[in-house]
């Protein structure tokens, strides 16, 4: 009955298709369309693609980024230089990626599920959860709200669903669930960082029968599970397994299998709370997929389908909407990984196998942006030395303008600030910022003109008829000249006045607002413009 319920609403669906891009991130040395390779994606807040991928020849976890503003990924290194399970994950404390992978090694001096942090540029030496001699392990990470990882994943040896916590010194293990299946383990964190956990119960103490998929709540400062909710009867093992927590903390779960020789892949959401799971069918699909889920706390899975090519399913409110992503056969299906930026936009990578085995990026985010402008003086002239400081979803850089006009290509979508600079220079407006950059400009233009005051003949008798003269450059807008004695007290207003941009000059004859020669000492002289708030000294001596 689901099933015939799920092919129902795939075509009510109606297949509307997202706008997407897709590049190739880079090349592996092959690819199997049956067993599980593992990729994984994400998007840090400077707007820089992290990826992780297995690469099979070698049997190495291998790391590749592309840097917001750039379109050439990075040369991939290893993870770690051993060989590895094709089952990984990836996820970013900040901007910093971390990973989890078990190592293989027949004599078990290595063997063991690890993790590390790319430091700089090269992965930390790992370190080791917990050891125990296998070739696949399932594996799944989240990072807690203090940047410190968590980690669940299957001990083939025991049988044992586990759970582990780093407190930034050391690993704290804790079994979860005996007789579980050594297949896919999901987990995530509540807002509070208590785990949620999905995965392949076996017959155990509590008389549940085989292949029954389960769901785990898991907390406390030494964990304890806190609640067991059965999810669905799973008639072969899943090799499919996605799990997301919202931000009502509800769990969005997906699992996926073979039963009767077609892929399937089913929907349910768990409370905050546990206890009932509702249920969605999704359709047939690929045992292998990964799912996320948006602001609006709408879950979106990634698959390869029936038909060839790499789809998504998304939830609007009320049912499925179906894109194909990639529609060419030479989508392997294996390994897909999704997240959403802060837009909602996805981003997704997965394997192909033909005009070369690679690894693929799909998104529908709006990049390949361009930011620009001019900056120019008030006469729309160049100003030499010019920058701009373009900040925000971005690494911090500076963007040369001393042309008159300065551009930054191939952005991704995000928030900006752009500040232009100059020695001596202020400009009209001082910054400008877009909290959702999200098309092209490239009309972000500044004016600006020198700020300053100087005096000449600050030394100076006015008894004799002698005079000193305030120079000063300012921004258009009010501007105020004042001679203040050397306690502050107001002696002469010189200029009390609205000015065009431009340079400007007046003269003090050492006499006060009511005409009389002051006498002799330390004045002060002070400007109060746009962006210039100076003070100098004159001396009156007679």
């Amino acid at each position: 009955m689901k099933k015939a319920l799920a092919v129902l609403l795939m075509m009510a669906a109606g297949g509307l298709r997202a706008a997407v891009t897709t590049e190739q991130v880079t090349t592996v040395s092959a690819v199997s369309s049956t067993t599980f390779m593992g990729t994984n994606v994400a998007l840090d807040s400077l707007n820089t693609v992290h990826v992780t991928y297995y690469d099979p020849a070698s049997q190495r976890l291998r790391y590749t980024k592309l840097v917001n503003g750039q379109t050439t990924w990075s040369a991939p290194i290893n993870v770690i230089d051993q060989t590895v399970s094709p089952r990984s994950d990836m996820k970013l404390s900040g901007n910093t990626p971390h990973v989890v992978f078990y190592e293989i090694d027949a004599t078990g001096s290595r063997a063991g599920v690890k993790h590390t942090q790319l430091n700089g540029s090269t992965f930390q030496s790992p370190t080791t959860i917990q050891s125990f001699v296998s070739t696949i392990t399932y594996v799944s990470l989240a990072v807690a709200s203090n940047g410190q990882p968590r980690v669940a994943f299957n001990n083939t040896v025991s049988s044992a669903t586990v759970y582990a916590a780093y407190s930034g010194t050391v690993w704290s293990t804790h079994t979860v669930h005996i007789s579980s299946y050594p297949t896919a383990v999901a987990l995530d964190l509540a807002s509070d960082d208590t785990p949620r956990l999905a995965f392949l119960t076996g017959g155990d103490s509590l008389g549940l029968p085989d292949d029954r998929l389960g769901y785990f709540a898991v907390g406390g400062s030494t964990p304890t599970v806190k609640g067991w909710w059965p999810v669905d009867w799973a008639t072969a093992p899943p090799s499919g397994l996605a799990l997301a927590v919202d931000d009502n903390n509800q769990s969005h779960i997906f699992d996926s299998y073979t039963s009767g020789g077609s892929p399937w892949i089913e929907y349910y959401l768990a409370s905050s709370t546990g206890g009932f799971l509702n249920y969605e069918p999704v359709g047939g699909g690929s045992e292998f997929l990964d799912a996320a889920v948006n602001s609006l706390e709408r879950p979106t899975v990634v698959y390869l389908s029936t038909a060839p090519g790499f789809s998504r399913a998304a939830w609007n409110g009320t049912g499925w909407e179906y894109s194909v992503l990639d529609g060419s056969a030479a989508v392997a299906g294996v390994g897909p990984s999704v997240v959403y930026n802060r837009f909602d936009h996805f981003l997704a990578t997965y394997y192909t196998t033909a005009p070369a085995a690679a690894v693929h990026l799909q998104t529908d985010a709006n990049r390949g942006l361009t930011l620009g402008g001019t900056v120019q003086d008030f006469a729309a002239a160049a100003i030499p030395g010019a920058v701009v400081q373009l900040a925000g979803s971005i690494a911090t850089g500076n963007l040369p303008a001393g042309t008159g006009s300065y551009s930054q290509l191939n952005l991704w979508e995000g928030g900006y600030t752009v500040t232009p600079s100059a020695a001596g220079y202020a400009y009209v407006p001082a910054s400008q910022s877009f909290a959702s950059f999200q098309a092209t400009n490239t009309t972000v233009n500044f004016v600006g003109g020198p700020v300053n005051i100087d005096v000449a003949d600050n030394l100076f008798d006015p008894s004799k008829g002698e005079i000193m003269t305030v120079n000063y450059s300012v921004l258009p807008g009010a501007v105020l000249v004042r001679v203040y004695t050397l306690r502050g007290v107001p002696v002469k207003t010189l200029v009390d006045g609205s000015h065009a941009a431009g340079a400007f000059s007046t003269t003090w004859d050492g006499r006060n607002d009511a005409g009389e020669i002051v006498a002799s000492g330390i004045y002060l002289i002070r400007i109060e413009a746009d962006r210039l708030n100076k003070i100098l000294k004159a001396a009156v001596v007679k």
